[in-house]
């Protein structure tokens, strides 16, 4: 004869035989399980992709305020030389008018004590 129909393996793997209300929510589970499965490794994948943006945003942030302390640190190096120099251009520029003015004022002098010698002699 004939071999009997296997109507529970049928319903089981879902080909159209026989399905019970209890196989029929245990198929709806399975579903509902594989679906917030996937849900929770999209939600999980999405919260990692926002930690690292956020870390991105934050090694930025604090690359940038170091780069700026730098150039804030170089700029107060420069204008700190920039005076130093000036001040030592100042410094040469008043000796070079002291001598200037002691050396005019020490020939008036020399000019002034000559002549009155002279003077005295005549």
């Amino acid at each position: 004869g004939e071999e009997p129909v296997d109507t529970m393996w049928e319903a089981v793997a879902g080909t159209g035989g026989m399905t019970s209300a209890d196989m029929e929510r245990e198929r709806e589970r399975r579903s509902w399980e594989e679906d917030e499965g996937q849900r929770r490794t999209k939600e999980e994948e999405e919260a990692q992709q926002r930690r690292q943006h956020k870390e991105t945003i934050l090694e930025l942030a604090r690359e940038t305020r170091e780069s700026r302390e730098q150039a804030a640190e170089v700029k107060r190096h420069k204008e700190k030389a920039a005076k130093t120099k000036l001040d030592k251009l100042k410094e040469a520029f008043i000796k070079k008018q002291v001598k200037k003015l002691t050396s005019s004022k020490e020939g008036a002098q020399g000019k002034h004590a000559s002549g009155s010698q002279q003077s005295g002699k005549e």
